[in-house]
């Protein structure tokens, strides 16, 4: 921060600076010859006239310097100097003629052979160099110290934010910045939501670890107690029944992981892309499901509103993981009817899939939507709780969203919103 300020001081210096010498080299270089040419058309009249007045009366000429201040001579224009005489020659009426010891005018007389000298004259009292100098110095202080007593608030809450940002960096994830009126409550408000966001995401890790660590637990115990059975089971049937179940913990291990690892990967900033033909995709699921339905005595029905060629922008894959994640919930919680709707709407396509089952309480629908969790109805049930919670990200990536409501045939319905341009 302390650097910041030097380096906005010096750069207040440097351009005043920078006026101050353009200032000097126009004084200097351009002003002198407008001085001398306003001075020439304001003194070359009376001048040359009191010139032949002092031509003509040789006694008012002896009184002169102490009229003037300053000698007054009459110089024949063969005796002028070189440079007088080549500016008289080129057509000037008033030469202002430096030498290293003083300054004189030059003055032609009209219609005579002599010029009018006046000089040396007075020394002009010349305190614009030690103006010009403490004004260059002056102005960029006082500039700096101005816009430091300005900059004084806006310094008072960066120093809070840097340290609030410090705060989060040592782990302090519940340190906020305070959303005071100023030019930093914009900034301060950003870091509050990264902070929190950060926060919500580790915390969201730390409950995925423990839920997967408590969900692993329980196959990875029952491997481990028919290994050991196996080690002195004799009989052959016993010995199939138990790697019959191994192999089905394993099965379940396995989905486990692949659930887990779908999730992980919905976390991610990766963009998806394809088209997804929507009413084709529906009925495909409707056949690979009814063999299940039928063997729980459950029906499936399609009601769709849309075109059998609409085509939206969400990536097919996982446009039929959201759809089979959403059958498979109401197959295994449906009691004689799954029925899977699709309409549109001003700004999207709507899917939804409803059981007839139990229902899902209100205070719990927004809940179920986090991972590993499962109802109380359900606990007994397969599955890992993972499934809606896929769902939901998969909506999140393609910018639609997804709810839970009471259905029409008594149960739960969940409904898809999907933009048509994600």
């Amino acid at each position: 921060m302390r650097t910041l300020f030097l380096q906005l001081w010096l750069m207040i210096f440097v351009v005043c600076s920078a006026v101050g010498v353009c200032a000097w080299i126009y004084d200097q270089y351009f002003w002198a010859d407008q001085y001398a040419e306003y001075h020439e058309r304001l003194l070359a009249g009376p001048l040359q006239a009191q010139g032949e007045v002092l031509l003509a009366d040789p006694e008012a000429l002896a009184g002169a310097e102490e009229h003037y201040g300053y000698p007054a001579t009459i110089m024949e224009t063969a005796l002028l100097p070189a440079e007088v005489a080549e500016a008289f020659a080129e057509g000037s009426e008033l030469v202002w003629h430096y030498t290293s010891e003083a300054e004189y005018i030059f003055v032609p007389i009209p219609e005579s052979a002599f010029s009018l000298r006046l000089g040396p004259l007075p020394d002009y009292p010349n305190t614009e160099y030690w103006v010009s100098a403490a004004l260059i110095l002056l102005i960029p202080l006082l500039g700096a110290l101005a816009i430091r007593r300005l900059l004084r608030p806006v310094e008072c809450e960066l120093r809070g934010l840097e340290t609030t940002a410090a705060k989060i960096e040592a782990g302090d994830l519940a340190a906020r910045a305070a959303e005071t009126p100023g030019p930093a409550l914009t900034l301060a408000r950003a870091i509050n939501r990264m902070a929190a966001t950060t926060a919500a995401t580790i915390e969201s890790q730390r409950e995925l670890l423990r839920a997967v660590s408590h969900e692993l637990r329980t196959p990875l115990a029952r491997i481990q107690t028919a290994v050991h059975i196996l080690l002195h089971v004799d009989d052959e049937k016993e010995m199939e029944r138990r790697l019959a179940e191994l192999d089905h913990d394993f099965d379940d291990i396995s989905e486990l992981v692949d659930e887990l690892l779908t999730y992980a990967r919905l976390e991610s900033s990766e963009r998806t892309a394809g088209e997804t033909e929507v009413v084709r995709e529906m009925k495909q699921f409707l056949r690979n499901s009814a063999a299940e339905g039928a063997t729980r005595g459950i029906g499936l029905g399609l009601e769709s509103d849309l075109g059998e060629t609409l085509r939206i922008a969400v990536d097919p894959r996982l446009f039929r993981r959201v759809i089979g994640n959403l059958l498979s919930n109401a197959l295994r919680h449906a009691v004689s009817r799954v029925s899977l709707r699709a309409g549109t709407t001003a700004t999207g396509v709507v899917i939804s899939v409803e059981d007839d089952g139990p229902g899902i309480p209100v205070a719990e629908r927004e809940h179920v939507f986090e991972p590993f969790v499962r109802l109380n109805r359900a606990s007994a049930a397969p599955g890992y709780g993972v499934g809606l919670a896929i769902v939901r990200r998969v909506l999140v990536r393609h910018h639609g969203r997804v709810w839970i409501e009471e259905s029409d045939l008594g149960g739960c319905r969940v409904v898809t919103e999907w933009p048509l341009n994600a």
